[in-house]
C-alpha cells in the first residue's frame, strides 16, 4: 500500500536537545543499556548543563541513614564506547553525565558490549541490593583477533562484571564512581556479541542471569553465587532449550562446513504474564522464535519457528508466527538496518515502530488507519553517522519519554515536542473532564433512581404496614365481638336461669 500520508518535518515529533560526544572511542550497535533503580541520586544541576561531565565525586554525599531507598524505580542509560563507559543519570528537570571509572589502562582494552542492572540477593542474615555492571572486552595486546571456535583457550576475550560484591553506597553516583572496585573477569573462548539479562527460576527462587551472545554459535548463561557473589556459566538449554538446539545445531554446522551461520547476533527476551517470548537473530538472516509458557521452560515446551529475514520486516508472532511478514516502506533503502525500537511518539495510545539504518537515517513508521499491518512513514530524521542503537527513556523526569540514539561518536537526547505535548495532554484532560462530568451525571441519575426505588418501596412497605394494622384492627374487633356476643349470651342464659327459679319457687 502506498503511503498516502506524507510525513512530518522534523521538528514535529522530536527536538535534539543534546549531544554528548565520547571522549574516546567509538561505539558499536551493543553499546547501549537502559537500567531501572530504587537508589536515590544527589547531584544538583550543574552550571553548565547539559554539557558538564563528571569524572569524579564533586563532594562528599550526606550519611545513608538520612536516605532512604526510592520506592519506585527510575531509569538511567549506561552508554560504552571502545575505551570508556558514561551513564547519564536521570533527575528533575536534569540528568547527570557520569565518566565511570573501570580501572582500565587507556590503549589495552576495547569494550564491545555492555550490560546494568540492579539485583537484590540474600546474603544469609540480610538482603543485599548492587548495582551492576558487565561488559566485554577485547585485550588489544595479546594478540590477532582471529580465532576459530575449536580453540581451547582465548584470553583475549572476556566477561567483566563490576559491582556484585561492593558494599552497597546512599547514592547511585557514589556508586558509580566506586564500582570499579569490584570486578570479576570470566575469559572468553570466542569473541564475545550482545550482553544481556534476564530472570530464570533456579530451585523455586526468582534470579537474574547474564547472557551473553558469542561467536562460538553459542548462547551463555551466568547465574551468581548467593554467598560469594561470583557469577558462573550453566547450561543454557536447562533454561531456553531453543538457544540449546541452535548451539548444538550451529556447532555441527559450522564444524562441517565452516559457517558461522547459527551464530546469535541479537538475542531480546519478552515477558508479558505468564508467556516469555524469545527472538534470536543469527548472522545469516535467520530469525528463531521460541514462545513458553514460563511455568514449563525448564521442561523444554516450546513452539519455534523459523523464517528467513532480509531487510527490516514486521509480523505478528501471537497471530501468525514468523509465516506473514510486512516490508516497512523505503527501510531497504538506507543501507543496513542496526536496530529498531517501539514507543508511543504522540501519545494516542498506540506505538509506533523506530528504525535506525547505517545510513544514517532515522525512520518512525505509524500504522494506517483501518488496516493490521500497513505502515507509513510518520516522521524521519538524517544523522552524520550510522545509527547504532536506540531507547527511551524518561531522563529528566518530566513525564514524558525522551529518544536516546547512539550514533558512532556520540548520544543525541531527543526531547518530545512540547507544543505537540500540550495540546494532547488538553485533549486528555478535556476528555477527563468529560468523563467525569458523565460520570457525575451518570452517579446523580443513578442515585435519583435509587432514591425513588428507595420511595417507592419505603410506600409499599407503608402500605404493607397499614394493611397488616387493618388486618390487626380486624380481628381485634372481631375478637371485641365475639366475646360480647358470649357475654350476652351467658348473661341470657343466667337470666332465664333466674327467671325459672322464681317460677318454681313461686308454685312450691
Amino acid at each position: 500500500m502506498e503511503n498516502s500520508q506524507g510525513y512530518r518535518g522534523e521538528t514535529d515529533v522530536f527536538n535534539e536537545c543534546h549531544f554528548c560526544r565520547f571522549l574516546r572511542g567509538r561505539t558499536n550497535i551493543y553499546g547501549l543499556t537502559v537500567v531501572s533503580s530504587k537508589i536515590p541520586t544527589c547531584f544538583p544541576c550543574s552550571p553548565e548543563f547539559p554539557s558538564h561531565r563528571y569524572a569524579s565525586m564533586p563532594s562528599r554525599p550526606a550519611s545513608s541513614k538520612e536516605v532512604r531507598r526510592l520506592q519506585t524505580p527510575r531509569q538511567h542509560a549506561v552508554v560504552a564506547s571502545t575505551n570508556e563507559v558514561t551513564a547519564l543519570i536521570s533527575a528533575e528537570g536534569y540528568w547527570s553525565t557520569l565518566t565511570i571509572p573501570l580501572n582500565h589502562e587507556t590503549g589495552k582494552l576495547e569494550i564491545i558490549s555492555v550490560d546494568a542492572f540492579e539485583r537484590t540477593v540474600d546474603r544469609g542474615f540480610h538482603m543485599v541490593t548492587n548495582f551492576i555492571i558487565a561488559i566485554t572486552t577485547f585485550n588489544q595486546t595479546s594478540g590477532s583477533r582471529t580465532t576459530t571456535i575449536l580453540e581451547d583457550e582465548y584470553k583475549s576475550y572476556s566477561l567483566q562484571i563490576y559491582g556484585a560484591s561492593i558494599a552497597p553506597s546512599a547514592y547511585l553516583e557514589e556508586t558509580l564512581f566506586k564500582i570499579g572496585g569490584s570486578c570479576q573477569i570470566i575469559n572468553l573462548k570466542a569473541a564475545p556479541m550482545q550482553l544481556s539479562h534476564t530472570t530464570v527460576t533456579l530451585n523455586g527462587k526468582s534470579q537474574i542471569a547474564i547472557i551473553l551472545c558469542a561467536m562460538d554459535g553459542a548462547v551463555h548463561v551466568y547465574l551468581e553465587e548467593a554467598t560469594s557473589g561470583e557469577f558462573f556459566e550453566v547450561d543454557v538449554e536447562e533454561f531456553f532449550p531453543v538457544l540449546g538446539r541452535m548451539a548444538t545445531a550451529g556447532l555441527k554446522y559450522a564444524i562441517l562446513f565452516f559457517s558461522p551461520s547459527c551464530h546469535v547476533l541479537f538475542l531480546d527476551i519478552f515477558d508479558e504474564g505468564d508467556t516469555r517470548v524469545v527472538a534470536a537473530g543469527s548472522q545469516s538472516g535467520e530469525l528463531h522464535m521460541a514462545v513458553y509458557h514460563r511455568d514449563k521452560m525448564v521442561n523444554g515446551l516450546s513452539k519455534r519457528i523459523l523464517g528467513f529475514v532480509s531487510g527490516s520486516r514486521l509480523c505478528s508472532i501471537t497471530t501468525k508466527g514468523l509465516n506473514s511478514l510486512t516490508v516497512l516502506p523505503e527501510s531497504n533503502q538506507h543501507d543496513s538496518v542496526l536496530c529498531s525500537h517501539v514507543l508511543d511518539v504522540d501519545w494516542d495510545g498506540e506505538c509506533e515502530l523506530l528504525v535506525g539504518t547505517y545510513g544514517r537515517q532515522l525512520l518512525i513508521y505509524k500504522r494506517i488507519p483501518g488496516t493490521e499491518t500497513q505502515y507509513y512513514i510518520f516522521w524521519r530524521r538524517g544523522f552524520a553517522y550510522p545509527i547504532y542503537r536506540l531507547a527511551s527513556l524518561d531522563v529528566n523526569r518530566d513525564g514524558l519519554d525522551e529518544l536516546i540514539v547512539t550514533t558512532m561518536y556520540g548520544v543525541h537526547v531527543f526531547q518530545p515536542n512540547f507544543d505537540k505535548a500540550q495540546e494532547r495532554l488538553l485533549e486528555v484532560l478535556n476528555y477527563i473532564g468529560e468523563m467525569k462530568l458523565k460520570k457525575r451525571g451518570l452517579l446523580e441519575k443513578k442515585q435519583t433512581m435509587e432514591k425513588a426505588e428507595m420511595e417507592e418501596k419505603m410506600k409499599v412497605d407503608e402500605e404493607k404496614r397499614e394493611v397488616e394494622r387493618e388486618k390487626v384492627e380486624t380481628e381485634k374487633i372481631g375478637t371485641e365481638e365475639a366475646e360480647k356476643v358470649e357475654t350476652e349470651k351467658v348473661e341470657t342464659e343466667e337470666v332465664k336461669g333466674a327467671e325459672q327459679g322464681t317460677v318454681e319457687s313461686v308454685f312450691t
